[in-house]
């Protein structure tokens, strides 16, 4: 928790305490994440918490970490940024992500006989079509997201169901 003060000042915004539109949201995930390349493959399917911040009611922060089970146990670490459009209570958004695969996974040695590098990183892009929010809850179904480490390794998730609410 106490990197999400340091992330808010990053960015310029006022502390919740300090009021400005800014409402923090605990969230609970039920997701899959699997991570692809050369040398690692990696993720499952499992579930997490989180928490998400609205700013100005348009602009959001998401920070979530999920246990996932498939291919061992691995921990997917997620750092996203996106914005909202409000369509009454329907609230579809668009998110910049950047996630992190930690723990069991396959791997193959690199050309040069060594292991690949850990975690397996990534960023792209996630997009939540199926968003709902009213009266401080918010619920999501079937976010999509796709993502590269930028050395040829693609990262596929799927956020199954994801619920928010106001603190």
């Amino acid at each position: 928790m106490s990197a999400l003060p340091l992330l808010l000042s990053l960015l310029g915004t006022p502390l919740p305490s300090q009021g400005a539109g800014v409402m923090l949201s605990p969230l609970v995930v039920q997701d899959a994440a699997l991570f692809l390349s050369d040398e690692v493959t990696a993720g499952g399917a499992g579930g997490g918490v989180g928490i998400q911040v609205l700013y100005r009611e348009r602009y959001l922060l998401q920070i979530d970490v999920s246990m996932l089970w498939g291919l061992g146990n691995a921990f997917a670490t997620r750092l996203a940024v996106g914005a909202h459009h409000a369509f009454g209570s329907w609230t579809p958004a668009a998110w910049v992500s950047s996630g992190a695969l930690w723990g069991d996974r396959m791997e193959f040695l690199t050309g040069a006989g060594e292991r690949p590098a850990a975690p397996a990183v990534s960023l792209g892009l996630r997009f939540s079509p199926v968003r709902i929010a009213a009266g401080g809850i918010s619920v999501s179904a079937l976010e999509p997201g796709v993502g590269t480490d930028f050395t040829g390794g693609i990262w596929l998730e799927l956020g199954v169901l994801q619920i928010a609410t106001r603190l």
